[in-house]
């Protein structure tokens, strides 16, 4: 008598032999064995008869019993936010049989090593099991706003410093408002990612344009004019001290007012 795994010869139970001596025409009965984690694929047609001349084989097959699914997560620290789909290890016919996981490499994170799984390597149990590996998001470079004047690079306002957060991928950043100015274009990265690396965002400015201030020379009293009038061009001088000689005229003195 056999007692085999399902589809094979493995043995999962010791051959029993009952002996046939002075036994031809009597009787015999066969069982089945309780074998942890196997349960009987059917009784064999012959598991009970009566002794021939001939040797008879009584064959037992079992088949593993089915456990529990595995679910293997990916969450990060703090959020449990998924990061990664999750993995299930189906548990058909593995009750009793070992797993073991490990972790996946995800984009932008470190797995957080003060907060591993405990059951990443055990046996299939008929409960299902769940495998939790979480994760921390990697630091970022800072992310550094500038405000600079389009021709000198003169600081029009002052820095403004992003660090890096870990439960944020985007940074976003906003021109200021500058007296005078305008601004030139928005900059391509004006939002953006978060790198390893810092990263700069640059607002140019340029001034804006002014009106064209007119100097007039004339005596005073008739307002006989002494020079031709001068025309100060205002183009991108708004807010810029005005810079103009005195006119000095032959046989006139300057008058202030």
């Amino acid at each position: 008598m056999h007692h085999y795994e399902e589809n094979s010869t493995t043995e999962l139970a010791t051959t029993v032999v009952q002996s046939g001596a002075n036994k031809l025409g009597l009787a015999y009965t066969t069982n089945e064995e309780t074998i942890n984690n196997y349960e009987l694929v059917a009784q064999p047609a012959n598991k009970n008869g009566t002794f021939t001349a001939a040797a008879q084989t009584v064959d037992y097959y079992y088949r593993r019993k089915n456990a529990g699914n595995i679910t293997v997560k990916y969450l990060e620290t703090g959020t449990n936010t998924q990061l990664h789909a999750d993995k299930i290890l189906d548990g058909t016919k593995k009750l009793g049989l070992p797993y073991s996981e490990s972790a996946e490499t995800i984009a932008n994170f470190d797995l957080d090593t003060t907060n591993l799984p405990t059951n990443d390597n055990g046996v299939y149990t008929t409960a299902p099991i769940t495998i939790t590996y979480y994760y921390k998001r990697k630091d970022a470079g800072n992310v550094v706003a500038k405000y600079l004047e389009d021709t000198t690079n003169t600081v029009l306002a002052s820095e403004e410093t992003q660090k890096e957060q870990e439960s944020l991928t985007l940074y976003t950043t906003v021109a200021k408002t500058v007296a005078n100015y305008e601004l030139t274009a928005n900059p391509a990265n004006a939002t953006g990612t978060f790198t390893t690396t810092e990263q700069t965002v640059t607002y140019v400015y340029r001034r804006k344009n002014a009106a064209n201030v007119i100097v007039k020379h004339l005596e005073q009293g008739t307002n006989a004019v002494l020079h031709p009038d001068e025309v100060l061009d205002g183009t991108g001088k708004l807010g810029l001290r005005i810079q103009q000689g005195q006119g000095q005229q032959p046989n006139f003195q300057t008058m202030s007012w």
